[in-house]
């Protein structure tokens, strides 16, 4: 699969909020990604050089009004190939769904894979 992502910047976030209520939109659930970034064994390519990227994910589904009762749980091992494109940030991507996201870290670790940093973030 190519990902594209676009990032642009919201000068009146008040106004997207207002928009989105003049249309009916509507809120469905929240999600916590926390996202472990790993590199290659020592001595072979480094993926920050390469502009790669493979990460074990942790996808937390929860509504605002209850963020601690998670209604799903879900696990991604997933690979990022390099940017085709820098304005858009246009990459290959192969994501798999797992069941057991520990058994993974451990084949990595295993493997000689390094973990390199873990992210938290509220969607």
């Amino acid at each position: 699969m190519i990902e594209v992502e676009i990032k642009v910047q919201i000068s009146d976030p008040t106004l997207i909020r207002k928009k989105f209520v003049e249309k009916q939109g509507s809120y469905k659930f929240s999600l916590i990604h926390e996202d472990t970034y790993f590199n290659m064994p020592k001595g072979l390519r480094d993926f920050k050089q390469t502009d790669e990227a493979l990460r074990l994910r942790k996808s937390s589904r929860f509504t605002r009004n209850n963020r601690d009762k998670i209604q799903q749980l879900e696990y991604f091992y997933t690979y990022k190939g390099r940017k085709l494109d820098i304005l858009t940030k246009t990459r290959n991507e192969i994501e798999i769904k797992l069941d057991n996201i520990e058994k993974m870290k451990e084949i990595l670790d295993l493997l000689g894979f390094r973990e390199v940093i873990t992210i938290k973030k509220e969607r």
